[in-house]
């Protein structure tokens, strides 16, 4: 081989290695926008860890593409309407790290109330328990869960025997935005928030936001920013948010007294 060839093998070679970075670097940004944008994780925290609660009760399945209707006592909360395999940003624990084949499963509340929290397990022949927990997800509206150990979705064909559900907590009154003395102009990564009303709200003021996108929630996690000392009538802040986007969030209740 003469250095004139051998030099030009080593071209092709290195164009070669540049294609194919190039087409990992575009899988992983396609993965990336799959779903919708993200802030950093900063400020924002988890909301409602739940407590309390209804003793659990077993759903009966038949296919793993039914509904399956989550019971507590005589009423049914929640209902199961599908399950897949998810890939995207994992944000169930605040990360928003990129992951495939993660089991998913879609619950829509069809209860008359807004519910806080719920835990929800599906159980399989082989011994293996799935586990999910949703909170702050308003009365006939729907959400995409994460398994919350990022376990990955068994397949089609397999179906789960029970479906539980647990720590079910419902709000005694509708969650409300506040709208009549706030009002909340969101951001990438910011909320502006002003009292429009002629009073002083003196306690601290709590705005709860989630992933959404078209007629879906994204996660069973709430995001929590706190304004600390309330607000002047009139006046105007502004409160950093980590995972607020104006595309890919929405304010689902605000505290404010």
């Amino acid at each position: 081989m003469n250095a004139k060839t051998s030099k030009k093998r080593k071209g092709n070679r290195a164009v070669l290695w540049c294609c194919l970075g190039a087409v990992v670097v575009l899988l992983g940004l396609t993965v990336y926008l799959a779903l919708t944008s993200r802030g950093n994780v900063a400020d924002a925290e988890p909301d409602i860890d739940g407590t309390g609660g209804t003793p659990v009760v077993t759903a009966s399945i038949n296919t793993a593409a039914e509904e399956i209707p989550l019971v507590t006592g005589t009423k049914q909360t929640l209902v199961i309407c599908d399950m897949g395999s998810y890939a995207g940003l994992y944000m169930e624990d605040g990360s928003d790290e990129i992951v495939s084949g993660v089991m998913m499963i879609i619950v829509e509340n069809v209860s008359a109330s807004d519910l806080q929290y719920a835990e929800i397990s599906l159980s399989y022949e082989d011994g293996t328990t799935t586990a999910f927990s949703v909170s702050t997800l308003p009365a006939g509206e729907k959400a995409v869960l994460l398994e919350k150990n990022r376990l990955s979705y068994p397949g089609d064909g397999v179906k789960p025997t029970s479906a539980l559900v647990s720590n079910v907590v419902l709000f005694d009154t509708p969650m409300t935005l506040c709208d009549s003395v706030l009002e909340i102009i969101g951001l990438d990564g910011a909320l502006n928030v002003r009292n429009v009303s002629d009073e002083d709200l003196d306690g601290d003021i709590y705005i709860c936001y989630k992933n959404a996108a078209s007629d879906l929630y994204y996660g069973g996690i709430t995001y929590r920013v706190k304004i600390e000392g309330g607000l002047s009538a009139g006046e105007l802040r502004q409160v950093m948010t980590g995972h607020y986007t104006v595309s890919g969030s929405k304010i689902v209740m605000v505290e404010c007294r």
